[in-house]
């Protein structure tokens, strides 16, 4: 009995690991997603499509690996009601039986993306990160959409469905700026600036200084400097123009023939060097009026101000290395 008990035995274990191996064969055939699965995109489904049409849709696409093994997978999962039109959007490598299950009863995953653009960014680096996040996003119609809108895109934190168009998140940046900045914008004409005028010097700030009395103590020096004919000599323009920040300039660099170098062209740079945040609008909008001509931080990141460029080298010498 024990014999026979044991064979009995041995035969079921075969029996499972042969079962599991035509498991295995059969998903890694028909079932298992292909190799170069393209995740984060969205596939859309057209009302009127067969279960064929979208199947091969799906194959073209490399979302499934069998094509016959879909449609019976739909079939099963559809119960007759077919597929659900529709986008589905894939952020990862599914199986076809999963595949099959979503669309056959509408599971489209358009879970809102969450970003956050950092105030003071820059149109370039936003499509950047949006080109990272968001499925079908095309950067090339971006910057052309963006290309004199550098100021005017609003840094926040945004929702965005994965089905939204290039032309739908400019739009929304835009729209976000106007509403955040209409009280800001009827402030501007009280203080005889143009609101543009206003944004330009907010993104020199960002760039400047990181408290809101350094920002406003900042813009005070500056407006002077403005109204004075002044050339600003703000090194924030160069990583906007050339790529370098402060510690990489050369000599040559600070003479660059561009609108925006503040070293060779007195006034404002041609336009805003990134998007600003409220408060850099609110220190452009309320200088702090001062005696002071001149700035800079120091190696321990604080502000230090003098009246005269006497005073200003005798701060470099004290607070930079």
């Amino acid at each position: 009995m024990d014999i026979k008990r044991h064979v009995y035995h041995r035969r079921n274990i075969i029996i499972l690991v042969i079962g599991f191996a035509i498991l295995a064969v059969i998903y890694s055939v028909y079932l298992a997603p292909p190799h170069d699965f393209p995740e984060t995109e969205i596939m859309t489904v057209k009302s009127g499509q067969s279960i064929r049409q979208v199947g091969e849709q799906l194959l073209a696409g490399h979302f499934i690996t069998n094509l016959e093994a879909f449609i019976i997978l739909e079939k099963i999962f559809g119960a007759g009601h077919g597929i659900i039109a529709g986008g589905y959007y894939f952020d990862r490598p599914i199986s076809s039986l999963i595949i099959a299950k979503r669309l056959a009863r509408g599971e489209f995953n358009l879970t809102p993306i969450r970003i956050t653009f950092p105030e003071g960014i820059t149109a370039r680096e936003m499509s950047r990160i949006l080109q990272k996040n968001i499925p079908n996003f095309d950067s090339a119609l971006f910057t052309r959409l963006t290309k004199n809108r550098e100021g005017y895109l609003f840094p926040d934190t945004y929702y965005f469905s994965p089905t939204i168009t290039t032309d739908e998140i400019v739009e929304q940046l835009e729209k976000t700026f106007e509403i955040k900045t209409a009280t800001l914008a009827t402030k501007a004409l009280w203080s005889r600036k143009s609101f543009n005028d206003i944004i330009v010097m907010a993104s020199l700030l960002e760039e400047e200084a990181k408290t809101f009395s350094d920002r406003k103590m900042i813009a005070g020096i500056l407006w002077k400097r403005v109204a004075a004919g002044m050339r600003l000599q703000v090194d924030a323009v160069f990583p906007y123009i050339i790529g370098k920040n402060t510690f990489q300039l050369t000599k040559t660099d600070l003479q660059i023939n561009s609108p925006y170098n503040t070293y060779r062209f007195a006034g404002l740079p041609a336009g805003p060097i990134s998007n600003p945040g409220l408060e850099a609008i609110n220190a452009a909008l309320d200088p702090t009026p001062s005696p002071y001509w001149f700035y800079l931080t120091g190696d321990d990141g604080k502000m230090y101000y003098s009246v005269d460029f006497d005073g200003h080298k005798d701060n470099r010498v004290n607070y930079l290395d």
